[in-house]
C-alpha cells in the first residue's frame, strides 16, 4: 500500500501536469497559428511592395519608350519620312535618362542603334517585356503601329536587384520567378530563392533550413514576387512561449511535490505518532496521554484512541476491584467454612451439656453461649453465599426483584413506623437473582434501620447511561432515606468487612456483601451521606458477563 505522501503525489502533481500540459500545448498551437498568421501578412505585404515597386519601373521604362516614338513622330517626321539624325540624337538621350545599356529605334527603312546594341526581332504580340537567357538584362519592346517604327531599349538587372533586396523586412528573402523556371534573385539570396517556387507556402534550402514561402503573381512579366522568411526566426515567439511553458509545467510540479508534502506531513506526522502510542496501548501502556494535533479528522481518531485507552484503564480497574473482591468473598468463604466445622460441634457440645444442668444459672450461661454460637453460624453461612451461588446467570426484571425485596421487609417497615415510595421504570439486567436480592436487601436493611421514625425511605429504579467512563448503558437503582447519617470517620471504610455505624447496630456485613455481588455482576455501588440523608446508588449494566 503507497504511503500518504505518495498518494497525494499521484492524486495531485499527475493530473496537475496533465492539465498544465493540455493547456500549454492548446497556448502553444494558439499562437503558433497566430504567428504564423502574421509572419504571412508580413511577407505578403514584403511580396506586394516589390510587385508595385517593379511594376512602376516597367511602366515608367514603356511610358518613356512611348514617349520616344511620339516626339519622334512629332520632331523627327517630314513628310512622312524618319529624320534618322534627329531620331538618333532622341534615342540617345532617351537610353542616357532612363539608364539603358543599350536602345534600337527600328524603321522600315533602318535601325539606329545606341550603345552598340544588337537588333533582334520583335518579340511575340503581347509580351513587351523580355528577359535575357542569361538573366543578364532585360528588355522592353514599344511600338507605333502608324509609322511601322519600334523602341528596344536593354535594362540592367541591378534596379531590380536594388527593389528585391530592399524593403521594410530586411529579414525576408525575395526573388522573381519567371514562368520558364528562370530565377531572379540578389546574389546573397540565390541559395535561399532557388528552393521556392511561386506556388509554395515552405521551402528549404541546401543547409536544410526551413522558410516560410508567400508570392504574388506578374502576369505582365510572365514571373511572380516570392518573399520568404526563416520559419525559425518567424516562429520564435512561440519557442519562447514554449520554453515557458515548460517552465511553468516544472514550476506548478515543484508548488505540487512541496504542497503535497505538506499537505502529507501534516496528516503523516500526527499519524505516526498515534501510531507509536497504540503500539505502547497494545503492550499495556495506558498512562502516556494520546497526542491530540493535526487535522480534524487526525484528531477525531486521536480522540477516539484516548477515549479507547480511558475504557481500557477502567476496565482495568473494575477487573481488578471484581478480583479482589472475589479473593476477598473466597477467602471469607473458606475462613467462614474452616469457621463452621468446629462450630457445629461446639453448638451441639453446648446443647447436650444445657440437658445436664440443674442450675438455672448456669442454663442461662450455656443459653447465651448457644445464642453466639448460632450467630456465628449465621455470619459464617452468609459469607458462603457470597461465593457460592447458581452456576448460570439469568434475566432479571428489577422491578419485580425490588418489589419482592421491599415486600420481605414489609415487617420491619412497618416497626420502624416508616413509609417506603417507589418510583420503578422497567428495566432488564443479567444476573444471580438470589445474590442480587441478598445484596438489595441488606441495602434496604441499611436504610431501615437508619431512617428517622415517621420518615420515608424512596427506591427509584430507572434505564440510564453510566456518568464515568466506559459509559455504558444499564439500569440504575437508587436507596435514600433520612435520619443521622453516617460517622465522617466511618465514610472511608464502610465497603469494607465488619464496618458498622452507630445508627445500625448490626454484623457490619451488608455493605460489604452488596458491593462484592455488585462488582461481581460488573457493577459499581456509591453512597453518599450528608445533611441527614444518605444515598445508596447501584449501576448495573444492561448486558454483563458474571463469573458464576
Amino acid at each position: 500500500m503507497l504511503s500518504i505522501r505518495a498518494q497525494l503525489t499521484i492524486l495531485f502533481v499527475i493530473p496537475l501536469v496533465i492539465a498544465t500540459g493540455l493547456v500549454a500545448f492548446v497556448g502553444q498551437r494558439i499562437s503558433r497559428n497566430a504567428v504564423e498568421q502574421y509572419a504571412s501578412s508580413i511577407l505578403m505585404t514584403d511580396a506586394e511592395s516589390k510587385r508595385d515597386s517593379i511594376m512602376a519601373l516597367v511602366r515608367r521604362q514603356r511610358t518613356a519608350a512611348a514617349n520616344l516614338l511620339e516626339n519622334a513622330e512629332a520632331n523627327c517626321s517630314i513628310s512622312g519620312k524618319l529624320n534618322l539624325v534627329c531620331a538618333r540624337e532622341a534615342l540617345e538621350q532617351f537610353a542616357a535618362r532612363e539608364h539603358a545599356d543599350c536602345a534600337v529605334l527600328s524603321t522600315p527603312r533602318a535601325s539606329i542603334t545606341s550603345r552598340h546594341c544588337q537588333w533582334r526581332p520583335r518579340p511575340p504580340a503581347g509580351n513587351d517585356v523580355e528577359f535575357m537567357l542569361n538573366l543578364s538584362s532585360y528588355r522592353i519592346t514599344q511600338s507605333n503601329r502608324d509609322l511601322g517604327t519600334d523602341v528596344l531599349a536593354e535594362f540592367p538587372l541591378a534596379e531590380l536587384y536594388r527593389i528585391l533586396a530592399g524593403g521594410e523586412f530586411g529579414s525576408s528573402t525575395s526573388a522573381l520567378l519567371l514562368t520558364n523556371g528562370q530565377m531572379l534573385a540578389p546574389p546573397l539570396k540565390r541559395q535561399v530563392s532557388a528552393a521556392m517556387s511561386c506556388s509554395a507556402t515552405h521551402a528549404v534550402d541546401g543547409e536544410g533550413h526551413k522558410f516560410m514561402v508567400r508570392s504574388l503573381g506578374l502576369p505582365l512579366l510572365g514571373a511572380c514576387v516570392v518573399s520568404a522568411m526563416p520559419e525559425r526566426q518567424a516562429l520564435a515567439p512561440t519557442a519562447m512561449l514554449r520554453r515557458a511553458s515548460w517552465l511553468l509545467i516544472a514550476a506548478f510540479v515543484v508548488a505540487a511535490l512541496l504542497l503535497c508534502y505538506g499537505a502529507a506531513t501534516l496528516i503523516a506526522v500526527p499519524l505516526a505518532r498515534l501510531t507509536r502510542r497504540a503500539t505502547l496501548l497494545r503492550y499495556g501502556d495506558l498512562e502516556t496521554p494520546i497526542p491530540v494535533s493535526g487535522p480534524a479528522e487526525v484528531r477525531k481518531l486521536g480522540l477516539a484512541l484516548a477515549d479507547a485507552a480511558a475504557s481500557l484503564k477502567a476496565a482495568r480497574q473494575t477487573e481488578l476491584e471484581r478480583e479482589r473482591a472475589e479473593g476477598e468473598s473466597g477467602m471469607a468463604a473458606n475462613l467462614a467454612h474452616q469457621i463452621n466445622n468446629p462450630l457445629t460441634s461446639v453448638i451441639s457440645a453446648l446443647s447436650l451439656l444445657e440437658n445436664r444442668l440443674d442450675a438455672e444459672h448456669d442454663r442461662k450461661l450455656i443459653n447465651y453461649a448457644s445464642d453466639d454460637a448460632r450467630r456465628i453460624a449465621t455470619i459464617t453461612r452468609q459469607l458462603v453465599s457470597l461465593y457460592r451461588g447458581p452456576n448460570q446467570p439469568g434475566l432479571l426484571q428489577l422491578p419485580e426483584l425490588l418489589t419482592a425485596v421491599i415486600e420481605q421487609q414489609r415487617g420491619e417497615i412497618e416497626k420502624r413506623g416508616v413509609t417506603v415510595r417507589t418510583e420503578l421504570a422497567p428495566a432488564t439486567v443479567a444476573g444471580f437473582r438470589v445474590e442480587l436480592e441478598q445484596a438489595l436487601s441488606n441495602v434496604l436493611q441499611n436504610a431501615i434501620a437508619a431512617a428517622a421514625p415517621a420518615s420515608e425511605i424512596v427506591v427509584r429504579c430507572s434505564r440510564c447511561r453510566e456518568a464515568q467512563e466506559p459509559f455504558r448503558y444499564g439500569a440504575r437503582i437508587v436507596i435514600h432515606n433520612r435520619g443521622s447519617g453516617v460517622e465522617p470517620s466511618l465514610r472511608s471504610r464502610l465497603m469494607h468487612p465488619f464496618a458498622s455505624s452507630s445508627a445500625v447496630r448490626g454484623k457490619g456485613l451488608g455493605l460489604w456483601a452488596a458491593n462484592v455481588a455488585v462488582h461481581k455482576h460488573r457493577g459499581r455501588l456509591r453512597f453518599r451521606s450528608g445533611s441527614g440523608i444518605t444515598t445508596v446508588s447501584i449501576f448495573l449494566p444492561h448486558v454483563t458477563s458474571v463469573a458464576a
